[in-house]
């Protein structure tokens, strides 16, 4: 089925989009840009735009692999080389915020060394740990946490480091091994006493939950680990899935809302809704992976066919947009004909889906983002 365009905004040249949020009927999209640091809103309905100036561009980074070397990549606005670095290890994980990069290589014997980067590549700071077995390295906007897993549980650790002081405000010894995190959000995941906890951490590093079970940020980080470009989308709501439930927490002060059972085999969740009583998963069903949507009392409403590599699924009450941010990049729209879905479109690779309000699909391919109408049936 064509789609008709309704409306469409470019991101202005010299400047990319590295933060995607919504408040209210608005999207809002920050610009890192060669000058400076931009915020752009979008109204969803009628694509009037304004833009804010948020100040001077922070530092940014990369890992780029090269044979027996890794080569770290530091920028202080878009396009403007700030310092890069040859590093011979045989993993290397870097993120930067504000003035300070922080890197992790991994090195022969089970070593890991950390280092907290200043905005010249210098190191300001140190850290050499052993007996690792799996790291990660991920962050809010100000918050960078470190955490790792150990052979056994006195070498698993979590370390959490402010970018804004480039100091280390909390080592947490004997917990860790998972990290999810959101511009202002991170919460990390590990074992204790054979359970499986969560420990919550707001942007400056302040602990604001821990609960038993696994987080996910519905619906941009829909597993319980991060998915690609996850760290830079806001969540519309935390869910903690243990084994036999879903419990639904404030996005903004952090109190649990809701519990709801959790539908069986689920490993992931894409949408938690109130208003319809349903849940919408990521399911096994006969060994196949699938996109569900159950009612809270455990009906099955719909169920698509079989897929793989979704990272978002979004959906209105007869429109769902799946997105393929693993392998094929693209979203393909369905229009919901319980008990199944009936595919309308595929658009093009590297669309990705922001929103959908009734029968309007709002997308971003990385440089525009754009509002089309899926006529009614």
């Amino acid at each position: 089925m064509a789609l008709r365009l309704l409306w469409e905004r470019r991101v202005p040249d010299n400047c990319g989009v590295e933060a995607v949020s919504r408040r209210s009927e608005w999207l809002v999209l920050r610009l890192y840009c060669r000058e400076d640091m931009r915020e752009l809103k979008i109204d969803s309905g009628s694509g009037r735009t304004s833009v804010r100036i948020l100040g001077e561009p922070e530092l940014r980074g990369w890992v780029e692999w090269r044979r027996e070397f890794h080569t770290l990549r530091c920028v202080r606005g878009y396009g403007v080389q700030a310092w890069n670095k040859l590093v011979r290890a045989l993993s290397v994980r870097m993120v930067c915020r504000k003035d300070i990069c922080v890197a992790a290589y991994m090195k022969p014997h089970n070593n890991v060394e950390i280092d907290i980067l200043g905005r010249n590549g210098a190191a300001l700071e140190t850290v050499n740990l052993g007996n690792i077995l799996d790291y990660q390295l991920q962050a809010t906007d100000n918050l960078i946490v470190f955490t790792a897993l150990g052979v056994d549980e006195s070498f698993t650790t979590t370390m959490l480091i402010d970018a804004s002081t480039a100091s280390i405000i909390d080592d947490i010894p004997g917990f860790g091994g998972l990290v999810v995190t959101s511009p202002e959000l991170a919460f990390v995941a590990g074992e204790h006493e054979g359970r499986i906890y969560t420990r919550g951490f707001s942007n400056d590093g302040e602990e604001i939950l821990v609960d038993e079970g696994l987080p996910i940020l519905v619906p941009t980080n829909p597993y319980p680990h991060m998915v690609p470009g996850g760290e830079f989308r806001s969540p519309e709501q935390l869910v903690i899935m243990d084994r036999h439930s879903l419990k639904v927490y404030n996005i903004y002060d952090y109190t649990m809302e809701y519990t709801v059972m959790r539908p069986p085999r689920t490993r992931g969740v894409f949408d938690i809704s109130p208003d319809a009583g349903s849940v919408t998963t990521l399911s096994i069903h006969g060994d196949s992976p699938v996109i569900a949507n159950y009612g809270f009392q455990g009906e099955v409403r719909w169920m698509s066919h079989i897929v793989r590599g979704v990272t978002r699924v979004l959906h209105g009450a007869s429109l769902v947009a799946v997105y393929d941010g693993a392998w094929r990049r693209e979203t393909r729209i369905y229009r919901i004909r319980p008990p199944g879905l009936g595919l309308e479109t595929v658009l093009s690779p590297r669309v990705e889906p922001l929103l959908i309000r009734g029968n309007t699909v709002i997308v971003f391919d990385g440089y525009t983002v754009a509002a089309y109408e899926l006529a009614e049936e």
